[in-house]
């Protein structure tokens, strides 16, 4: 495909159809959580229990403080760019500026920060954590431009970009080992500069996509800052929610602690491959119906489909976590099974929680995630501060399961009320066809990438 004039039309007889962008979406979810899975395995085998605990204290507070800094942007470039593409290099441009602008601020925070948030760990870790917080400006110049290929329609290249980062973390994990490397502070810092090249390939590569002048403007920068804020803070509670056990074990205990609890986290890795796929679909379908009662059709049905595509790897995954954590992290993983066998049911209702927050979202009820995520985050890390420091990573395991289970328990209470979701159906096995499940995973697989 070429480079389009500045002010040509987008041709919409050269996009892929809708079901064909849901499909190869979908695709590419399954694709980046296989590659998690993958990385999780092998950055454990490679480094052991301690180092792979001292890799997780580098890592999550600097990426969790990108996604703050970045004030809900990439979804606002989205918005935008969709309701005015003749603008799009506009809003990427303001976009940039305005992150630029803030992410300094977020960065010396961190930095003052990081001994107090990964206090249990060694001076050399929370140094690799402080230089990782370049992280904060390499996201933005990724992020940002990688959005916008969303807002103006361009999926498959969105997707594409999309897949970049986990392969290139796949070949830093791998190199390392190569290499014989064991140091996650070289690592990390590796990752860091290899990112920061591609963010720049990929502002090329979208630029040539973006239309319209380029100079930022107050009412942009507005615009933006209006949409922005408010998706960031609604979607605030999840991101912790996600991460909140993880990062009161790193706070609190030692890195071989915090490494085997890591490892038992990406035991669950395949528990929402495919429920995350269907919830693209079938939220999508929900939104575009007209008919109340078909749309109410359409959630029970895409309820009743999730609750069987995630019992099935969470039944297994369970069953299995007491001797599948030694063969695939390795023996010195061996007292991660019993939290990994917590975590999995807990990594099952999440995922679950996702399904009915993006059901809802399609709904026209997209404040439920905020509401069930925020009551999440109370209860567990109320259980994590009293738990931990006597019952250990099972007990924060614990925290994990009744924090996902408060929140699905207010998710049903929407669904019921917004789509008369009734959970017993939703339930029955009766109402669930593998062969449907089956053809729409097929469709989602067999695409290709441009």
């Amino acid at each position: 495909m070429g480079v389009r004039e500045a002010d040509a039309p987008i041709d919409v007889a050269e996009r892929p159809t809708v079901a064909r962008s849901i499909a190869e979406t979908a695709g590419t979810n399954m694709v980046l959580g296989a590659l998690g899975v993958a990385t999780g395995v092998i950055a454990a085998r490679w480094l052991g229990p301690e180092g792979r605990g001292e890799l997780a204290a580098i890592q999550m507070w600097p990426t969790t403080l990108a996604w703050l800094a970045m004030m809900g942007l990439p979804h606002a470039v989205i918005y935008f760019s969709a309701q005015h593409p003749g603008e799009s290099k506009r809003y990427l441009v303001t976009a940039l500026v305005t992150g630029s602008a803030v992410m300094p601020i977020f960065a010396v925070a961190g930095y003052y920060m990081m001994p107090l948030l990964v206090s249990a760990q060694p001076d050399r870790v929370v140094q690799g954590a402080r230089v990782y917080l370049l992280v904060l400006p390499v996201s933005l110049l990724f992020a940002v431009p990688h959005h916008v290929l969303r807002g103006v329609q361009h999926y498959r290249l969105w997707n594409v970009l999309r897949v970049v980062p986990a392969l290139l973390w796949v070949a830093v994990v791998v190199g390392a080992a190569a290499l014989q490397i064991t140091d996650p502070v070289v690592m990390t810092t590796t990752y860091i500069v290899l990112f920061a090249v591609i963010g720049l390939v990929a502002l090329w590569t979208v630029w040539k996509w973006t239309v319209g002048p380029s100079s930022p403007t107050a009412s942009a920068f507005f615009s933006l800052m209006k949409f922005g804020l408010p998706a960031a803070f609604s979607t605030l509670p999840q991101v912790f929610s996600v991460r909140l056990d993880q990062m009161v074990v790193a706070a609190l205990l030692p890195p071989r602690q915090l490494g085997l609890y890591a490892a038992a986290v990406a035991w669950t890795g395949g528990t929402a491959m495919m429920s995350t796929a269907l919830a693209v679909i079938v939220s999508t379908q929900i939104a575009a119906n007209a008919s109340e009662h078909e749309k109410r059709y359409l959630f029970n049905r895409g309820v009743n489909a999730a609750v069987w595509v995630i019992t099935v790897p969470v039944v297994v995954l369970s069953a299995i976590a007491p001797f599948g954590v030694n063969v695939v992290f390795g023996r010195e993983f061996a007292e991660a099974a019993a939290p990994a066998m917590i975590l999995v049911v807990a990594s099952g209702m999440n995922a679950f929680n996702v399904v009915l927050e993006e059901l809802l979202r399609g709904f026209g009820k997209p404040g439920a995630t905020f509401w069930a995520e925020s009551t999440a985050v109370g209860v567990s890390l109320t259980l994590l501060f009293f738990l931990l420091p006597h019952g250990g990573l099972v007990a924060a395991s614990v925290a994990s399961l009744v924090g996902s289970f408060v929140a699905t328990s207010v998710l049903v209470i929407y669904g019921r009320r917004n789509a008369d979701l009734n959970i017993w159906t939703a339930l029955d096995p009766r109402g669930f066809k593998w062969a449907d499940v089956s053809a729409r995973a097929t469709r989602a697989l067999s695409f290709r990438l441009g």
